[in-house]
């Protein structure tokens, strides 16, 4: 049971590592581009900013596994979190209930590392998420649109001045 659960959640890792690049590829292609070699620059101060409350994120991912990266508008992120707890959750009942139907040493000490092991790289997914989801909502207003041009002035509040003392 132990391995074809790891086995599962690797293999969703996996798709979601080879799906997720083409599906922001064909979004990309759906947002800016007209034809073949003609581009449309969004007006960026038209777009809804959703401003995320990075203590929000982080609360919500604390008390329940995804809905930091759900709060944040990242829902297959959320999914895979969500997926990635509750199955290390059950990995670790699991074990647990093995430990204390162990009838020797030698299996209990098996089961006690398995448990062991399952509840570390818990802690490590509870960090990962929770950290993602602070950062996600920190950056929610960061501006990723492909205009790149700058329009303002340039000013330099200090002034600078270099003297050369000769003796």
């Amino acid at each position: 049971m132990h391995k074809s659960l790891v086995r599962c959640i690797l293999m969703g890792i996996a798709f979601l590592a080879i799906s997720l690049p083409a599906r922001a590829q064909d979004q990309f292609d759906r947002n800016y581009l007209i034809g073949s070699n003609s581009h449309v620059v969004q007006d960026s101060s038209k777009k809804k900013s959703l401003v995320r409350s990075p203590k929000g994120a982080f609360w919500r991912a604390l008390l329940f596994p995804g809905w930091g990266q759900w709060y944040n508008g990242k829902k297959t992120k959320a999914v895979l979190v969500f997926v990635a707890e509750t199955g290390l959750i059950t990995n670790a009942i699991y074990w647990n209930q093995k430990v204390q139907s162990a009838t020797n040493s030698y299996d209990r000490a098996f089961y006690e590392n398995n448990r062991n092991l399952s509840n570390w790289w818990l802690l490590f997914t509870i960090f990962m998420g929770v950290t993602d989801a602070y950062i996600d909502a920190q950056l929610s207003n960061f501006d990723v649109s492909p205009d790149l041009s700058f329009s303002g002035s340039l000013t330099f509040p200090i002034r600078v001045s270099f003297q050369v003392y000769l003796k």
